[in-house]
C-alpha cells in the first residue's frame, strides 16, 4: 500500500528534497496549496507540516484533514515551541523535528508511523465502535454521538445506563476511536476497593507516606498520562475521592498520597455508573459540582427491552463465537426459538443474553437452538429447566450416580470434555477429575482425551 502524504513546508529549499526523498521510499507525496488549503482528493495518511504554517493558517487546518482522515499522524517541523503552547495529544502531533531537516530521520520516522496507523486500524476494527453491536435507531444514535464525542478535546465522558448494558465495551471504543488510542488505556473498578486504596491506587504515595510505603509509587492517573482512564461505578466513589477527582477534570494536576507537590497530566477521564445519580445528590452521597463537570458529554446506553430488533445481530455473534468455543456445528435459532427471545424483557441486558445463548448453544440437542433450549433465570426464582430429583427407595451410592453422569455427559457430547462439563455445570479440570477417579474415558474420543 503506498501512504499518502501532505507536506506543508513554505520553504521550497526543504520542501523539494523533502518531497524526493519520500518519493524515493515509495511515498505518494503532495504539498499544501499557497492559500493553506490541502488538495481536496488527497486524504492523507500523514501530514508533515512546518510550525510557521500552524502559526498562519491555525489549526482548523489539523481539524479538517482529521476530518477526513480519522487515524491522521502529524510530524511537526521545528516546532517543539509551538507544541509547548498547545496539546500535541489532541491535535494528533506524534513527533517533532528540528530543521534542517535530516532525511534520514524523516524516513525512518515516516516508515515508523505508517507501522503504527496500520496497528490502529486493526486495533480499531478489534475495540473500536465498528465493534459494538447495534442497528436500532437508539443504538445508532448513541454510535454517532460516540464518534463525534471521541475525536474531540472532551476531558470527561460520562456514560450512563444499567447494568449489562456494555458501558465498558463503550469507554473502550471511546479510546481507540480517539487521538490517544497509541497512549494508556487504563480501568478502575471503583467498587473493588475501600476509600483509601482507592486513593493509593488513582494517585500513587510517596516513600513514608504510611507504615508500608517503603518507596515511591505511580498511580493510574500517571500511568494513563496522554491516554484515557475508565471509572467504572463511580457513583461508589467516596466524597473525598470526588473532591479529588474535580480537581483532576479541572485543572489537570494532584498530589500523591503524602506528596507535597502537583503532578501534571493529559488524561481524559471516561466514568460510567447504573446509579441514578440524581437521587445520590439529594442524599448527599454525591458532589453536584462533579456531576455536572461530567456530564457535559453524556451518553446514555438503553437498556436491551428498548432495541429488541438488535437481538437477532446479538445472536449471530454469539452463535459464532460459541460454535467455536464448544466445537458445535449448529446453523442458527428457530423461529420459535427467536421468538422468546424477543419476547422476553431481558433485566439483566446484554450480559444475560450472552449467558443463555452460551448456554443453549453449549446444551442444544438439535442442529437449530429451540425454545425449549433457552432458559431464563430471575432473582430469587429457580431456572426454568431445573427439576429436583427423586432419590429411590432404597437409598443410592453417590459415587456410583456422579460416574453415571459423567459417562452419560460424554456420551452425549461426543466425547467432547469441553462440552461434557458444560452439561454437567462444572468446568472442565473437575471433569478431568472425576474421570480420572472414576477411569472413564469417553468412547469416541475427541480432541480433548485424557494422556
Amino acid at each position: 500500500m503506498s501512504y499518502r502524504i501532505l507536506l506543508a513546508d513554505p520553504e521550497l529549499r526543504s520542501a523539494a528534497p523533502i518531497t524526493k526523498r519520500l518519493e524515493l521510499e515509495g511515498f505518494t507525496v503532495r504539498a499544501l496549496a499557497d492559500d493553506g488549503h490541502e488538495p481536496a482528493d488527497f486524504p492523507p495518511d500523514i501530514v508533515v507540516v512546518d510550525s510557521s504554517v500552524l502559526e498562519r493558517v491555525g489549526e482548523a487546518l489539523l481539524e479538517r484533514l482529521r476530518g477526513r482522515s480519522p487515524d491522521l499522524l502529524t510530524v511537526l517541523l521545528d516546532g517543539t515551541s509551538y507544541a509547548r503552547r498547545s496539546s500535541p495529544i489532541a491535535k494528533g502531533i506524534v513527533e517533532i523535528l528540528s530543521k534542517p531537516v535530516d532525511l534520514e530521520l524523516l524516513v525512518r520516522t515516516v516508515r515508523g508511523l505508517c507501522e503504527s496507523r496500520g496497528l490502529r486500524r486493526e486495533a480499531r476494527a478489534q475495540y473500536g465502535l465498528a465493534a459494538l453491536i447495534g442497528c436500532s435507531p437508539s443504538m445508532q444514535a448513541v454510535l454517532r454521538l460516540a464518534e463525534r464525542v471521541a475525536r474531540c478535546e472532551a476531558s470527561a465522558v460520562f456514560i450512563r445506563g444499567e447494568s449489562g448494558t456494555g458501558k465498558d465495551l463503550l469507554a473502550r471504543a471511546l479510546h481507540y476511536e480517539s487521538p490517544r488510542v497509541d497512549r494508556p488505556f487504563v480501568t478502575v473498578m471503583c467498587t473493588a476497593l475501600q476509600e483509601p486504596l482507592l486513593e493509593n491506587e488513582l494517585f500513587g504515595h510517596e516513600k513514608g507516606a504510611f507504615t508500608d510505603a517503603k518507596g515511591q509509587k505511580k498511580g493510574l492517573f500517571e500511568r494513563a498520562d496522554g491516554g484515557s482512564i475508565f471509572l467504572n461505578e463511580i457513583g461508589d466513589m467516596g466524597p473525598a475521592l470526588q473532591a479529588k477527582l474535580l480537581r483532576v477534570l479541572d485543572e489537570q494536576t494532584f498530589r500523591r498520597v503524602g506528596g507535597a507537590e502537583d503532578i501534571r497530566v493529559d488524561v481524559r477521564v471516561i466514568a460510567a455508573t447504573n446509579r441514578d445519580l440524581e437521587q445520590s445528590i439529594r442524599e448527599g452521597k454525591f458532589r453536584p459540582d462533579l456531576f455536572y463537570r461530567l456530564n457535559i458529554f453524556p451518553i446514555y446506553l438503553p437498556p436491551l427491552r428498548e432495541r429488541m430488533e438488535d437481538i437477532p445481530l446479538f445472536v449471530e455473534h454469539f452463535l459464532r463465537s460459541n460454535t467455536r468455543k464448544y466445537r458445535r456445528t449448529l446453523t442458527g435459532v428457530t423461529r420459535k426459538g427467536m421468538a422468546k427471545l424477543q419476547g422476553y424483557d431481558w433485566p439483566g441486558n446484554v450480559r444475560e443474553l450472552r449467558n443463555v445463548f452460551e448456554r443453549a448453544c453449549a446444551l442444544a440437542t438439535g442442529p437449530e437452538i429451540d425454545q425449549d433450549d433457552l432458559t431464563f433465570w430471575r432473582m430469587g426464582a429457580a431456572p426454568e429447566s431445573r427439576r429436583p430429583l427423586s432419590l429411590p427407595p432404597g437409598g443410592v451410592i453417590l459415587d456410583d450416580v456422579e460416574r453415571d453422569l459423567v459417562v452419560q455427559a460424554l456420551e452425549r457430547s461426543g466425547g467432547n470434555q469441553t462440552l461434557a462439563a458444560a452439561l454437567l455445570g462444572i468446568s472442565r479440570f473437575r471433569l478431568r477429575s472425576r474421570m480420572r477417579r472414576y477411569g472413564v474415558r469417553p468412547k469416541e474420543p475427541g480432541r480433548d482425551t485424557l494422556p
